[in-house]
């Protein structure tokens, strides 16, 4: 796992060395193919199952407008398998359309939700860090957020996120090499 605050990885590995193979070698293992699945459910038949000797790396979200006409809340997560391997293992469809200029939903109230403060959360367990990803302004911007899952399935956020703009333009995936080089 990444350790945001200080720029390691477990077993010495740096985060920008991470992210910059990461971006040298691309997504080897996401794929663009049209998702199905009903609103607010995973779309099971397109997500990818992680090397089983590769150490994650990195976990990531963003939306996509996906051929559905539907804004899709996704995560790619980044293993060393090695090589360094982007797998597709979360997408869940929105209520929200998209296309023709349709702005995004904001991530946190599609998948991942807003716990600060949420005390229908039963015994919330820390899951890890997940870089968040959106379009503001025309360019990409992050946020390190740290996720829990409550009792009930639900998963979120406690801290709001900071937001981090890149200098990468908006359109396509996010710039994951940007991350912990601003």
């Amino acid at each position: 796992m990444v350790d945001f605050s200080s720029g390691k990885k477990a077993g010495g590995m740096s985060f920008a060395l991470v992210l910059a193979l990461v971006g040298l070698l691309g997504l080897a293992g996401c794929q663009d193919t049209p998702k199905t699945g009903a609103v607010g459910t995973p779309a099971v038949a397109t997500l990818e199952t992680p090397c089983t000797t590769g150490k994650l790396l990195l976990k990531e979200s963003y939306m996509e407008c996906e051929a559905d006409g539907f804004w899709h809340t996704v995560e790619d997560d980044y293993y060393d398998c090695p090589p360094v391997t982007g797998f597709r293992v979360g997408d869940w469809a929105t209520t929200q359309k998209c296309g023709d200029g349709a702005a995004a939903p904001e991530l946190i109230g599609q998948h991942w939700i807003d716990l600060h403060g949420d005390t229908t959360c039963a015994n919330p367990q820390k899951l890890g860090e997940l870089v968040l990803w959106r379009c503001n302004n025309q360019v990409w911007e992050y946020a390190k957020v740290v996720t829990y899952q409550c009792e009930d399935g639900r998963v979120g956020t406690i801290d709001p996120p900071t937001w981090i703009p890149t200098d990468k333009p908006c359109g396509g995936k996010p710039p994951v090499e940007k991350v912990g080089s601003q």
